[in-house]
């Protein structure tokens, strides 16, 4: 189990599976690869997943960042792969590069997943 960046490391346990966060309708799953304590959101409600670095936005879909952006792209990928097949269905897929894709975010995480 991950813990997430240093001014939250008492407010956020993370993990692969994803873990609760603050009873406020966020899921915090570890994803390492663009660095080793990357992690990223799911807000239920809003059906909202805050994908940060972990991929970009391209063409309407989702990419992996280019190889010099990432700390270790092998595991970059394989965070991809986990947090597709263990993540819920979402919408919005909202990331720190490219535009958000606004409709079957999730499908858009699968397909990269299955691409890379």
């Amino acid at each position: 189990m991950g813990r997430a960046g240093a001014c939250s490391r008492s407010l956020i346990s993370t993990s692969r599976s994803g873990r609760r966060a603050d009873g406020r309708g966020f899921t915090v799953y570890h994803t390492p690869g663009h660095n080793p304590g990357h992690v990223v959101y799911h807000h239920d409600a809003t059906s909202t997943m805050f994908l940060g670095d972990l991929v970009w936005g391209e063409d309407g879909g989702l990419t992996t960042p280019f190889w010099g952006d990432s700390y270790d792209m092998a595991q970059l990928r394989e965070s991809v792969g986990d947090l597709a097949r263990t993540v819920p269905e979402f919408d919005v897929a909202a990331m720190g590069h490219g535009t958000p894709v606004t409709t079957d975010g999730g499908g858009a995480l699968r397909r990269l997943a299955a691409s890379v």
